[in-house]
Formats: structure tokens, C-alpha cells, sequence
């Protein structure tokens, strides 16, 4: 057994590199969407996302979605208790960090930024697991690299979002039918549960023991290997596991625990890593078959983006595959908003007093727009609730007038997992038990002609919609020119160096309304010295997932020195983070970018506001109490 067991060890670090994945792919769609197995007994709906394809590590999941910000909510309601206002929806959406919109708005009284974004597809569907187990992520520097497909001068530019490609990616690999799981969605309550760690821990232990079973399967009987693997679980993976606890500031006796993750028989660690090994085995639920998710879920992979064919619109949503008149293209499941002057935006103005800015809000004043969150959301006329819309590539989808290319109409879906009941409530009762938003109801986008491959879709935003945009295009001064938003900016200057502060001094490029901010989290261990006016001076380390907005500060660049071999540049900047003032040295320029200042963007500017008609057909009788 001795020489079997040492053969063992030359397998240990390479294993880890190999698939457990089931490589086969019968399936037409590579997402679905359906119940989520993180539903809690407490929770009516919760919709998830399920792989219908093997997705590796680093792939992208779904499609990159657009970030459509809400900014002072709190605020433009005069809301002295917000924890009691629309907290379902707010929860439903992202902070300002994950799409590096830090500095949109200025902090509230409690330092907090009030900034939620809307993100439809992957932005709403992903789900976080009790225990924190996940296998995919948000690509930090994704919406950095976003480029944009408004011209600044077009009437539609401050009718859309500038804020996009929030990017969901593979963090494992995941097999077909898993739950597409997230982590950092939610705060998760103490308990006695694994946790995803635990799960890595012994399915990384038993991925190196694995190519050793399979080796010797076929020369050994099959007690021998038994006992084989009975040893080496009890040495090499206990000894490897308690290590890894203790790195983890875990006790290493929690071994004992974790043994009940580890199949018993040898002949049941292949399929047992197959089917994904101990975290499916402990949540069985969180992985379906093919035929689960065709009867009981939605394929969700239809359409893509890219700029619409229609001049200056922006982005249009596109189909991957041909689809027959009537045939469902995809779904959008609905987020309720229950009032509309909740997107009420009032007059404000900036003061300054004893030398800083401040914000007001005259809230008994005039309503002077709304929301741009409004633009994306569904309504009727005869009633005061919105439905917000977040099927994947959803919100990408344009206007076309019935018989003048419109190619695609909403019906309400009846998706099993929806509750048609809902239809037939009254309005009050609707907002009484839904007021959360998280209502079980949702559209289908049905083709109204045979729609080809490659072929953009648009549907029938309305006459009433219509007719706003046409008297917004009668108003709109062609003369008026908007200087360039920050991504038109870095746009523009590409890989340009910095100017420094003194060159600025002398003649500044930048646009007022953009600031410069670095990204850096530096440590104790990065302190070098402190210069000759007292400030703290850092040296700059990279450190991991490096562009990511939660170190966002605002910085100006003081010097810069250029890096010939690599043909680009290095900076020292002086960081202004809140009260404190520091320098950081030898700063690389990438983690250097340009941002608007608060307030100045074109989600702030009195745009085009308007919401999407619900057909009248389909629009319930008992929700018309206007």
C-alpha cells in the first residue's frame, strides 16, 4: 500500500487543474431562468438563473446589462424615516460602488452615498446562497471600459443611461443546470451551516485524490482501494485540511465536521465530483436537469446588444437565433414601483457654507423631472404604478410604432412559476400585499412576424409616449452643446498621460465638470515616510481585484514620470480621502481615471422623461383608478 500511496503524491498538484464538469451539451439555450433554489419559506417568488451550458472559468454568463441609476431618493421624498420607504426596491438594486458612480451624488448626513442602480438580466436573477457559496462574479473593471453609443449632442443622451456593461463572469466552473450563485448581495446571519469554504476545501482535497483512483481502479481489487483511499483521507486530506483551517483562523478540530462532506466509498468519488461535488451534494436543489428547467423554467439567452440601427438611439437589443410569428423571444419578469412620484425629482440647488458645498432640496417646490429609472419602466395612463422590467437584454429593446416596425409586442406571461391571480387583485390590494415590489407577474416579448437571426427588436412604446418624444425633438436646441461626460473624456485622451497640477495651472484640458480620482488601498506596509509639509507618503502596491471602486479616491496628480520600456506612465498623487490628506508614489496610470464631478452628468439634466405603455388590452380593469 505504501508504494500506491507515494505514487498518490505525484498527482496531488497537477489534479487540480482537471474538469469535473459533464462535457455534454444538448441543450438550445445556455441560460434559463426559473425558481431559485434560495427561495426561503417566508418568500412567495424569488427567480434564479440555471445554466443550460457548461460555462468555464472567466466566461461571461448571460450578457452585459445596462446600470440605470436612482440618486437621492431619500431626499426628492422628504423622507425622514427611509428604512420604511421603498426598501424591497432598493434592495433589489445595486450600490453606486458596483458601477463606480462614487462621486454622482454628494454623502448623506451618515456618509452614505444615496445612489441605487437598477441592473435587468444578470444584475437581478443571480443569487446569493446562505452558506456563500458561488460560482460566479461582477467583472469590477467591466463598466470602466464601457463605451458610449449616445452622442453627447443627440437628443437621446440624457434620455438614456451612460452607466453599462455590468458584466457577470464564471468564478468555477459550472455544469450544466447549476444555480447561477453570487456572493456580496446580501448579509448573511450567523449560523451553524458550511460554508462555501468548507465546500472548496474538501472538493479541492478530493480533485487530488481523484486522478490516484483512477489509476489504480483497475489494478487493485477493490478493497484494497478502499483501504487506500481510506488512508489517505485520514492522513494526506486531514493533515492538508487542518492546515488550511488554521491559515483560516479556524479550528483545526472543525476537521471533524468536515468529514461528513467526503463520500464513504471509493466508488463513489467520480460521480460525486461529476455532479459538483459537496456543496451538491449538501443542496441538491441547487442544480436541475435539462428537462426540470424546460418544463419549469424560461430560456433567457435570446438577445444581445449592440448599437441599434436606429441613428442615435443608443444600444438595441438583438436575437441570437430566428423565431416564428407568436413565438415567445424572451421573458421580463416585473419589479413594482408603487407610485410614480416616488421618481419625482424636485428643484435643487448647491450652497456653500463655512467653505463647503451642501445640497438642497426644495421638496415643497416644483417637480422639475423625474427619475431616469422612469425611461425604463412600463405604466398605463389610467393608473399611478410603474413596472420595472429586468429580463436579460430587456432594457435594450426600442421603440418601433405598431405597422411601422415594431416586430415584437408584451403579453403577461403564464410562466409557471408567476401567479396570474395577481391580475384580477384591485390596485390597493396589489400595493397592499406587493408593496415590496417583488410582485409573482411578468411579461413575455412575443415576435409579430417571423423575426430572422442577427435581427433587432422593437416594440410599441405608445402613442402617448409618441407624442411626448415628438414635442421633446420640437424643443430640443441642436445648438446647445454638452461638454464631455468623463467617458467621453478618457475616451478622447485614450492612453495620453495626466497633466499634472502645475501644467493645469497654466492652461487646464479637463473639463470643469470632471474630476480626476485613483484607485488605491494602501497599508501600513506601503507607508514609506513622511514628506517635509508632514503628509504621509505611500509607495503604490497593486492589490487584488485592483480597479474596483470601493478605493475609489479623489487625487490630483502632483508629478509624473514616464516608463519608456513600457510606454507609459507613473504618478505621484496627493489623495484627498474625506479629511485626510496623503501622497501615494509611483502610481501606474491605469490606476489613474477621470469621473464627473457630483451633479454634473447627464443622468442629473432635465431629460426626456417618459415611462412604456402597457397596452391598453391587456392592462387589468381593477388597476385603472385614475
Amino acid at each position: 500500500m505504501r508504494l500506491i500511496v507515494a505514487a498518490a503524491f505525484s498527482y496531488l498538484s497537477a489534479a487540480c487543474s482537471k474538469t469535473y464538469a459533464n462535457e455534454l451539451n444538448d441543450s438550445p439555450c445556455s441560460l434559463y431562468m426559473a425558481t431559485s433554489s434560495t427561495i426561503e419559506e417566508d418568500e412567495e417568488f424569488k427567480l434564479g438563473m440555471y445554466a443550460g451550458k457548461n460555462f468555464k472559468i472567466g466566461e461571461v454568463i448571460g450578457i452585459p446589462e445596462v446600470a440605470v441609476p436612482m440618486t437621492d431618493i431619500y431626499l426628492h421624498n422628504d423622507m425622514e424615516n427611509p428604512e420604511e420607504f421603498m426598501q424591497g426596491q432598493i434592495n433589489f438594486m445595486w450600490s453606486a460602488e458596483s458601477i463606480h458612480a462614487n462621486f454622482e451624488v454628494f454623502p448623506n448626513d451618515n456618509g452614505e452615498i444615496d445612489l441605487h442602480a437598477a441592473v435587468g438580466g444578470i444584475g437581478s436573477l443571480g443569487n446569493q446562497h446562505i452558506v456563500s457559496y458561488a460560482n460566479a462574479e461582477l467583472d469590477v473593471e467591466a463598466p470602466l471600459n464601457k463605451i458610449p453609443s449616445v452622442d453627447r449632442d443627440s437628443p437621446a443622451y440624457l434620455s438614456n443611461s451612460h452607466f453599462g456593461d455590468l458584466t457577470l463572469k464564471a468564478n468555477r466552473e459550472i455544469s450544466v443546470g447549476s444555480e447561477i450563485l453570487m456572493n456580496g448581495l446580501r448579509d448573511i446571519p450567523e449560523n451553524d451551516f458550511f460554508t462555501g469554504e468548507d465546500f472548496d476545501t474538501i472538493e479541492t482535497a478530493l480533485k487530488k485524490i481523484h486522478p490516484f483512483i483512477e489509476k489504480y481502479k483497475n489494478t487493485v481489487d477493490e478493497n484494497q482501494l478502499q483501504k487506500n483511499y481510506d488512508y489517505l483521507i485520514n492522513t494526506v486530506v486531514q493533515s492538508n485540511t487542518k492546515e488550511l483551517l488554521e491559515q483560516n483562523d479556524n479550528d483545526a478540530d472543525d476537521w471533524v465536521d468536515l468529514q461528513t462532506l467526503i463520500p464513504n466509498k471509493v466508488t463513489e468519488v467520480a460521480s460525486y465530483l461529476e455532479n459538483g461535488g459537496p456543496f451538491y451534494a449538501e443542496y441538491p436543489d441547487a442544480k436541475k436537469d435539462l428537462a426540470w428547467l424546460e418544463e419549469n423554467g424560461q430560456c433567457i439567452d435570446a438577445l444581445y446588444t449592440r448599437k441599434s440601427t436606429i441613428p442615435a438611439a443608443g444600444d438595441g437589443a438583438f436575437t441570437r437565433r430566428s423565431f416564428k410569428k407568436d413565438e415567445v423571444i424572451t421573458p421580463a419578469p416585473l419589479l413594482l414601483i408603487p407610485e410614480q412620484e416616488y421618481l419625482d425629482k424636485h428643484e435643487h440647488e448647491m450652497q456653500n457654507e463655512n467653505g463647503e458645498d451642501e445640497l438642497y432640496f426644495n421638496t415643497d417646490g416644483e417637480v422639475v423631472s423625474s427619475q431616469l429609472l422612469k425611461n425604463y419602466c412600463f405604466g398605463h395612463s389610467q393608473s399611478n404604478m410603474l413596472f420595472y422590467p429586468y429580463g436579460v437584454g430587456v432594457n435594450s429593446i426600442n421603440h418601433k410604432p405598431t405597422g411601422k416596425g415594431a416586430n415584437a409586442k408584451v403579453v403577461w406571461s403564464k410562466a409557471p412559476f408567476y401567479n396570474t391571480e395577481v391580475l384580477e387583485l384591485s390596485s390597493d390590494e396589489l400595493l397592499e400585499e406587493y408593496y415590496d415590489g417583488y410582485v409573482p407577474i411578468g411579461f413575455d416579448i412575443v415576435a409579430l412576424t417571423d423575426i430572422a437571426t442577427d435581427e433587432e427588436i422593437f416594440i410599441d412604446y405608445g402613442s402617448e409616449w409618441q407624442a411626448a418624444w415628438d414635442l421633446y425633438i420640437d424643443n430640443w436646441d441642436p445648438e446647445k452643446k454638452r461638454p464631455p461626460s468623463a467617458f467621453d473624456y478618457m475616451k478622447e485622451i485614450e492612453s495620453s498621460p495626466y497633466f499634472t497640477e502645475d501644467e493645469r495651472a497654466k492652461e487646464d484640458p479637463v473639463p470643469e465638470n470632471i474630476m480626476s480620482v485613483c484607485y488605491a488601498d494602501m497599508g501600513d506596509d506601503d507607508f514609506v515616510e513622511e514628506n517635509e509639509t508632514g503628509f504621509k507618503v505611500y509607495n503604490f502596491t497593486v492589490k487584488e481585484p485592483g480597479l474596483d471602486a470601493k478605493i475609489m479616491k479623489q487625487c490630483d496628480v502632483v508629478k509624473r514620470q514616464a516608463l519608456e520600456d513600457k510606454n507609459s506612465y507613473e504618478y505621484v498623487v496627493r489623495v484627498l480621502e474625506g479629511d485626510d490628506v496623503y501622497f501615494i508614489q509611483n502610481m501606474p496610470h491605469k490606476f489613474v481615471r477621470f469621473v464627473d464631478r457630483p451633479y454634473s452628468s447627464a443622468i442629473h439634466a432635465m431629460g426626456f422623461r417618459y415611462s412604456i405603455a402597457i397596452p391598453d388590452d391587456i392592462f387589468p380593469e381593477a388597476w385603472r383608478d385614475f
